[in-house]
């Protein structure tokens, strides 16, 4: 049997590491910052808490992420209109020139990923890694796993 948790868990681990060195050594940026500079470059002013959802980061760990890169100028938070008890998140000018520069690099390392699989292949991994990120919650959290 396939220790799914395991190959996942140290994918996930040695992916971000060397993702991480060279975005950290190319743009000065996380993969987990530049993740957040690209959901704003996809839709900008979008709630502090739907950020944090879409890039699975908890509420606490989001608030420091983006208080430390307004710190930068990279984004700017700011009350919602609609909510007081929400935050809105906005690209700053250098956090979207940073987006728009390491764009090229992210593609570049998801097409090396990917050079050596074959497209039926691509899309199993597509289709199982969006069902482990969907459906993980109600298959793990099922009382009878027996």
């Amino acid at each position: 049997m396939i220790r799914v948790f395991h190959l996942v868990q140290r994918a996930n681990t040695a992916l971000f590491r060397a993702a991480d060195r060279r975005l950290e050594r190319q743009h000065a940026i996380t993969a987990t910052q530049l993740g957040l500079l690209l959901a704003l470059l996809e839709q900008d002013g979008q709630k502090l808490s739907h950020v944090g959802a879409a890039l699975g980061i908890a509420p606490a760990s989001i608030t420091g992420l983006s208080d430390r890169m307004a710190a930068r100028g990279l984004v700017r938070r700011q009350a919602d209109p609609a909510d007081r008890r929400a935050a809105l998140l906005w690209l700053e000018p250098a956090g979207r020139a940073l987006a728009e520069r390491a764009l090229p690099d992210v593609t570049a390392m998801n097409q090396r990923l990917l050079a050596d699989v074959s497209a039926p292949d691509q899309a199993v991994i597509a289709r199982f890694l969006t069902h482990l990120a969907t459906a993980a919650a109600s298959l793990i959290d099922e009382e009878d796993m027996t």
